[in-house]
């Protein structure tokens, strides 16, 4: 696997004069996995050889439902792609029920006592979150450890699952995990966010004064592919591609009903194929079945080193989020600016919030989150473009907008300089 490593000018500008370790303490982000935002910032820091950095994670798969690596004890610590990776040998479960709560205990006691027990004392640890317990198993191993601690947030606990109905605002479940957030924000030296707008939020719940608080997206690797997909091959069709989940947070429902409106047009041609897999995936490819659409296919999941190609060859993607309270916070826009990666055109149905990549980059078209008939008016928009020079624009400015402000090498180097400044700070 290809490693992404940081601008080099920064070696001769910024440095660490001496050996600094830094780990990693997280649950569902694994090497080579689905959700691999950890293991690209770590690959990318490892390049200075002052830095020693390592990446807690657990074996089993939060995604697929597998175990990544078949282990005999606790811990597993192996090297991929210059990263220490520490595997923590946690349960299976396949719902959100009690199986799932014991593997994030699991996951809380193996990050506790891998990290105090560690022979090597840490210099920073990054905690993250989901689930909140991976980051304060974290604040508890710096605060003993006395070392600095960075809260990175990804989805914002409880609030996100409150939005999403897995625990009753006021209950029991939700006055713990408040604690839980307050004490690592009060604890924290610094915040590493996904989401643009939570600065108010966590410093609401007990942030100091003196803390930083850094916007830092999910990077895109800029890889060289050249692999080939026989997914579309057998379509003559203009093929708009969905590639995601199938869960509350998806919104599948209105391509579903966009492709209702689109196959009662006049416009033929264009066919909707949606990849990925989810809670709700039998339910709609059923509602589509039992719509007698055809125009929309189902493909179910697709293999992580074919997503880039894939997107590479349909002739234009689409992204749907539904509206929501919690997307007040800004939007981690990770699909959508791997998407631009793809040079394609993007169509997004979703929230117009102020973190919009699609309008500040000029990619594509935007529909308000819900609209099906506004969603299958902007598909025939698009494909009547097809051939024409907006339709190009689209593809190169989402290619440029990419690479210029979310590539591994700019969003590392933010990382990078935070470090620098936890760990000047008190010398």
């Amino acid at each position: 696997m290809k490693i992404y490593l940081l601008n080099s000018s920064m070696s001769t500008h910024l440095s660490f004069n001496f050996m600094t370790n830094i780990w990693f303490f997280g649950s569902y982000d694994q090497p080579l996995g689905e959700s691999n935002r950890t293991h690209l910032f770590s690959q990318s820091l490892s390049f200075n050889s002052n830095l020693n950095v390592s990446f807690y994670c657990n074996s089993f798969c939060h995604f697929r439902k597998i175990q990544r690596i078949r282990l005999y004890g606790l811990f597993k610590r192996q090297f991929c792609d210059k990263v220490l990776i520490n595997w923590i040998n946690t349960p299976a479960y396949y719902d959100n029920g009690i199986f799932r709560f014991l593997n994030m205990i699991v996951n809380f006691w193996g990050l506790l006592f891998g990290g105090l027990f560690q022979r090597q004392s840490p210099d920073i640890i990054i905690g993250t979150s989901v689930p909140i317990t991976s980051a304060f198993a974290g604040v508890l191993v710096a605060k003993l450890r006395k070392s600095k601690f960075i809260y990175e947030i990804r989805d914002l606990w409880p609030e996100a699952l409150v939005s999403l109905g897995g625990i009753k605002r006021g209950g029991f479940a939700h006055k713990v995990m408040l604690f839980l957030e307050r004490y690592i924000l009060s604890h924290s030296d610094a915040v590493v966010t996904a989401l643009p707008h939570v600065e108010s939020h966590v410093r609401q719940r007990g942030l100091r004064d003196n803390a930083k608080v850094c916007w830092i997206p999910n990077p895109v690797p800029i890889d060289d592919i050249h692999i080939k997909t026989n997914y579309l091959q057998s379509f003559t069709t203009f093929n708009l591609v969905y590639i995601g989940g199938f869960g509350r947070f998806h919104d599948i429902q209105t391509i579903v009903d966009a492709a209702t409106y689109l196959h009662d047009s006049d416009v033929k041609g264009i066919a909707i194929h949606l990849f990925g897999g989810g809670e709700f995936y039998s339910h709609y490819e059923n509602l589509a079945k039992s719509k007698s659409l055809s125009n929309i296919y189902f493909h179910g999941r697709v293999s992580k080193e074919f997503i880039l190609p894939l997107q590479r060859e349909a002739d234009a993607l689409l992204a749907t989020v539904p509206n929501s309270e919690l997307f007040k916070f800004g939007i981690n826009p990770n699909k959508i600016v791997n998407y631009m990666l793809s040079g394609k055109p993007i169509i997004y149905c979703g929230p117009l919030t102020t973190n919009n990549p699609i309008a500040e980059s000029g990619s594509g078209l935007c529909i308000p989150a819900g609209d099906a008939r506004s969603l299958c008016d902007a598909i025939i928009q698009l494909y009547k473009q097809r051939d024409t020079e907006v339709f190009e624009m689209y593809r190169t400015n989402g290619l440029s907008y990419s690479n210029k402000n979310y590539s591994i090498s700019v969003l590392g180097r933010r990382y990078f300089e935070l470090f620098l400044t936890l760990i000047t700070k008190d010398s």
